[in-house]
């Protein structure tokens, strides 16, 4: 009995199409999962005006700025930090600005409905800021230290500067010196060149048989052999003179060249340095620019977290309120004959009490008398005597004042007199410096002890001519004006303190 084939056409027909089927639906399949891959992948951006950066952190350039809603899709994540990308660019994004998309594809979240949810997404939003606000301190902090140094940079080069400049204008005074002196010896070379010139032509007429009659009408052996050297001697000290003078033409010469050489080095490095000048005081405008830029945003992130921290504070009192409501209307129902007492407390739950700020603020003034004579007397002696350490204008006052810019309250120790940068800055009183260095944000400094425990401090100077330890005379210069430490331009930053506490310095100075 013959066997039926297995592969008969028609079995090789079905098992064709099975074999298209599982294809097909494997695609399906496939596709269905890259979708909901895509899809799970796929989120949306919560903050407005976010940054993409180039790699995970705020140190790395910014490659776009994406606005509130913008959907992007997450290729790989770095800790608080996911790599995106979007419309053909990749970079990175902070995970805390990113919410996931719905499975909907709606990527919006409706807004909450309750207390209790607006209550969380005000919490959430308040850490966002709060976040946000570290982040700026932080690069606050870093940019105003990299600006101290740029400062304190560019006060060691303006000093470079200004030794090179001294240097120089030394230099060019002994070149001309130099030169005057050789135009002296080409002179008495000039000179003496006639002269011998002259001699030679006087010796060449004289001629071998005149020389021979000068010395044969010797009268005696002696006059011959005195004549002989005494024309001798005259040859060879007009051959010396000669020999000396051509001499000192050529040391005046090379050393005309090397004063030359010398000076044109020092401008080459003093040219070097006013680049270097220039440069610094470029990138000290680019930081200072950043540093306002940094301060503004700062600000606004404060008075955002301000907003939120009174509007999480509000719904606080809300909550407790409606809760409190609750509970009195549940006791109420179930006692409705007897009168709830929760209602007076939930009244004072509902009225939470505001909280009151204090200030303290203390200050000591001197009740010595101001006598018309000021010298020799103590520093508690001269209230209203002092004169102005620096010629200039007083464009901030001691004590309390608000930041328009900023609208933050402020404490400021001293006073700022604005001033021409180099001008002189004068001690107002006698008395020992006690410190002469740089300081963080005041730039270069002197502190001077007058007795009595009263100090005086100069800040933001170019230039310090008292060093620590030094002996003061009232109205010595001790420094130049500059603008070291500060970033409001030229200027003289100045104090008096007692005891350590600041005392206001208008009292202290001469009216007018």
């Amino acid at each position: 009995m013959a066997c039926t084939p297995l592969y008969t056409p028609h079995w090789r027909f079905l098992f064709r199409h099975f074999v298209l089927s599982l294809l097909v639906f494997g695609q399906v399949f496939a596709a269905a999962g890259s979708s909901a891959a895509d899809e799970k992948e796929m989120v949306t951006v919560v903050t407005d005006r976010l940054n993409l950066r180039s790699g995970p952190g705020t140190a790395h350039p910014v490659v776009a700025t994406l606005s509130k809603g913008a959907r992007v899709r997450v290729l790989s994540r770095n800790g608080d930090w996911a790599q995106v990308s979007i419309g053909g660019k990749t970079g990175f994004l902070s995970r805390r600005h990113l919410s996931p998309v719905s499975s909907l594809g709606s990527g919006a979240k409706s807004p909450p409905s309750t207390p209790a949810a607006r209550k969380a997404e005000l919490a959430r939003k308040l850490d966002i800021s709060k976040k946000e606000m570290t982040a700026l301190v932080k690069e606050e902090t870093n940019v105003f230290k990299t600006l101290e140094e740029t400062e304190k940079e560019l006060n060691h080069t303006r000093q470079s500067v200004s030794r090179l400049s001294a240097e120089l204008s030394a230099a060019d005074t002994q070149l001309k010196a130099n030169a005057e002196k050789y135009r002296k010896i080409e002179a008495r070379a000039r000179t003496a060149e006639t002269y011998a010139a002259d001699r030679l032509v006087a010796l060449y007429k004289l001629g071998w048989f005149g020389r021979l009659h000068l010395l044969a009408s010797a009268e005696s052996t002696g006059d011959f052999f005195f004549r002989k050297r005494s024309m001798e001697t005259i040859l060879k000290q007009d051959e010396a003179v000669m020999s000396q003078l051509a001499t000192d033409k050529a040391e005046m010469q090379a050393l005309i060249r090397q004063m030359e050489v010398r000076k044109a080095e020092k401008q080459a490095v003093a040219q070097n340095l006013a680049d270097r000048m220039n440069a610094l005081q470029a990138q000290r405008s680019r930081r200072a620019s950043l540093l306002k830029t940094i301060r503004q945003k700062k600000s606004l992130q404060q008075a955002a977290i301000t907003t939120l921290e009174a509007a999480s504070q509000e719904l606080d009192r809300t909550i407790a309120a409606l809760e409190a409501a609750q509970q009195a209307q549940a006791k109420e129902a179930r006692a409705p004959k007897k009168e709830s007492p929760h209602r007076v407390s939930a009244s004072r739950t509902t009225a939470a009490p505001s909280p009151s700020s204090r200030f303290a603020s203390a200050s000591r003034s001197s009740r010595s008398a101001a006598p018309v004579q000021t010298a020799g007397k103590p520093f508690s002696a001269l209230k209203g005597l002092l004169r102005m350490p620096v010629d200039g204008n007083i464009v901030s006052f001691f004590g309390r004042y608000t930041d328009q810019k900023f609208n933050v309250t402020n404490f400021k120790s001293g006073i700022t007199i604005k001033a021409n940068r180099k001008a002189p800055i004068k001690a107002v009183h006698g008395g020992k410096a006690l410190f002469s260095s740089w300081f963080k944000g005041f730039g270069n400094m002197i502190i001077i002890s007058h007795g009595e425990h009263y100090y005086t401090v100069y800040a933001h100077l170019e230039e310090r001519y008292k060093a620590a330890g030094d002996q003061v005379s009232a109205g010595e210069v001790i420094g130049t004006v500059g603008n070291t430490g500060s970033a409001n331009g030229a200027g003289l930053y100045f104090e008096i303190r007692h005891y350590g506490k600041p005392v206001n310095p208008i009292h202290w100075i001469r009216k007018g």
